[in-house]
This record gives C-alpha cells, sequence and structure tokens, in this order.
C-alpha cells in the first residue's frame, strides 16, 4: 500500500488564485462591463467595479470586500427586467446583443464569485 499524500488548496491559495482571476477578467472586461451596466441604468454596480479595482490596487489582501462588489454586480445584472432589456436594444443606441451580454457577464461575475470562496 502507498502512503499518496493529497494536497488540498488551502483557503489563502484559493482565494489568491481568485483575486488574480478577478484582476485578468477585469483588465479584459472592466470598460465593456461598465459601458453595460450604465446602458442599463445600473450606476451602482457600474461603480462597483470601481470599488473592486481600487481594492485590488490596495495591499490589504481581505476577499470579502471584492466578493460583496462582485455580488452587488451580479445581482443588479440578474434583475433587469427583460423589458428593459428588450426597449434598449430595440433603440438606435442600444446594441442587438444586449440580451445575450448580460446573461454572459452575469455567468462570468458567478464564476468568479465562486473562485473566491473554499
Amino acid at each position: 500500500m502507498s502512503n499518496i499524500i493529497a494536497l488540498a488548496p488551502t483557503p489563502n491559495e484559493v482565494a489568491e488564485a481568485g483575486t488574480c482571476a478577478v484582476r485578468r477578467f477585469l483588465a479584459r472586461e472592466a470598460d465593456a462591463l461598465r459601458t453595460l451596466l450604465e446602458t442599463v441604468g445600473e450606476l451602482d454596480a457600474a461603480n462597483a467595479i470601481l470599488e473592486i479595482e481600487r481594492l485590488m490596487a490596495g495591499s490589504n489582501s481581505e476577499t470579502r470586500p471584492i466578493d460583496d462588489a462582485l455580488k452587488e454586480i451580479r445581482k443588479a445584472l440578474e434583475e433587469i427586467p427583460f423589458r428593459d432589456i428588450e426597449n434598449i436594444a430595440r433603440s438606435r443606441d442600444g446594441p442587438r446583443d444586449l440580451h445575450a451580454a448580460v446573461r454572459w457577464y452575469g455567468a462570468r461575475i458567478t464564476d468568479l464569485e465562486n473562485g473566491l470562496t473554499y
């Protein structure tokens, strides 16, 4: 019988990996997500992106405030009425694929939230 030791990541390692994932996501998507949230009138959620960026620029390793801000963004995306999405998408200024973008960003934010927890 062999002695195999399974190494599970520590909560700190999980949090660090999750924080890195948030950082990479925001580097790619922050501007587009903020624009989407502003387009649908979710200004508090758009400001939560700025708050996450501010938190990540600091030296604090606490993930709870980042998780709280992600939760605010996710809830805002979930609570946008379908009728509002359709009206904006049909307007001249609205993106035609707004519904898909709202769903895609909601899924990505959920993934990021799950990556911050153990």
